[in-house]
């Protein structure tokens, strides 16, 4: 039996404008539901549970650490737990109007060797640059899934990894413009060409996603 759990930090001036969730699973690129506004995290929690198990099959757990209701000042954290799913829970996402709360999923099975954050890359090229990320991963095809955490935007891109080139291929032409913003971060999963989702090691540590950020030079000078 697996558990897949993680947890999302609710800022404590959130106001609950026009929410909703939805989860990434190995087999479900994304699906979720609108949640009720202004209401509570119970309640948000409880149509989560539903969701859950409409939408995937999945029975979900929560706790709560905080405050239950919105913009009282203090932050709260939401801990999700999945229960033996039938499909590999990867994040799960919360979002409302003004703020975009992203989750990666941590086996319990696995929590000595699985890092429960994302690998982070500061990158030194600009983001208008096609680059390489060398993560080791066996030459193929992919496809790579960048989550702009400002926007809450997500891209998905076709790529490729050859080790003799660099590593994956992260490219740019005329279709791309405005996927990269250099003053924001991204969170990167990849999936390979049977839908799976691909992990990589780092130092020992094995991670499911990564975070990048890009070189960023600004002249305040006259």
């Amino acid at each position: 039996m697996a558990n897949y759990t993680t947890s999302i930090t609710i800022k404590g001036n959130e106001l609950g404008n026009l929410p909703y969730w939805f989860m990434y699973t190995t087999a479900i690129n994304g699906n979720g539901a609108n949640l009720t506004a202004n209401a509570s995290l119970i309640n948000w929690g409880d149509q989560i549970i539903a969701d859950g198990l409409l939408l995937f099959g999945a029975t979900i757990t929560y706790s709560i650490s905080g405050p239950t209701t919105l913009n009282t000042g203090t932050d709260s954290v939401i801990t999700f737990n999945v229960i033996n799913p039938v499909d590999v829970p990867v994040m799960i996402v919360i979002q409302t109007e003004d703020n975009y709360y992203p989750a990666a999923f941590a086996t319990g099975s696995a929590v000595p060797t699985l890092c429960n954050t994302c690998q982070f890359i500061q990158l030194t090229q600009c983001g208008t640059d096609s680059f390489y990320l060398d993560l080791g991963l066996a030459d193929g095809s992919y496809t790579a899934y960048y989550t702009d955490n400002t926007s809450g935007v997500i891209w998905e891109q076709g790529t490729y990894s050859d080790t003799a080139q660099g590593g994956l291929s992260v490219y740019q032409w005329f279709a791309t413009a405005g996927m990269f913003n250099q003053y924001s971060f991204y969170t990167m999963t990849i999936k390979d060409t049977n839908g799976d989702a691909v992990s990589w090691v780092v130092d020992g540590v094995e991670y499911t996603c990564a975070t990048l950020t890009f070189r960023t030079t600004v002249n305040v000078t006259d």
